[in-house]
């Protein structure tokens, strides 16, 4: 259950899939999420977790899992504390929600978790083009959530 300092958290997400969701394709600097949703949610949840950090949630963990039933389908979302964030579930037939934020998913109990890991929200695992890339975007998707806040 959220306890009263988590009552953002749905609040958070929501906003961040609907900055990522209004850019244009074409605008992103990383190709990969000229798909988004599909095929990007690693990535997505590495900027959602510094998204999240900057904004007072410090201590979230990716998770990355593969389908119990369908060995060949992997997903990564985050997890603070029992909450499970994830932007990017529409992806899959499955499911037609796009933000879940809610604790113990049931529909996230489909996927066996194979490595969980605090992400690295500086992005200083990847090559200096694609963090590169990866900070752009960042850039543009807080600055358009900024640009909503003050006409909110």
């Amino acid at each position: 259950m959220m306890n009263k300092t988590n009552l953002d958290l749905p609040f958070l997400g929501r906003r961040f899939r609907r900055a990522m969701s209004n850019i244009n394709p074409k605008d992103y600097k990383f190709e990969l999420f000229s798909l988004f949703p599909n095929n990007c949610c690693e990535y997505t949840s590495y900027l959602l977790a510094k998204y999240l950090h900057e904004n007072h949630y410090k201590k979230t963990q990716m998770l990355h899992g593969e389908n119990r039933y369908k060995k060949n389908l992997r997903h990564t979302w985050l997890k603070f504390g029992e909450i499970d964030i994830d932007i990017t579930a529409d992806q899959f037939h499955s499911t037609d929600r796009t933000v879940f934020v809610m604790a113990n998913s049931r529909w996230h109990e489909r996927f066996n978790i194979f490595r969980s890991e605090i992400p690295n929200i500086n992005l200083n695992h990847l090559h200096e083009e694609p963090k590169l890339q990866l900070l752009e975007d960042y850039k543009n998707i807080v600055s358009i959530i900024d640009k909503r806040r003050n006409y909110a």
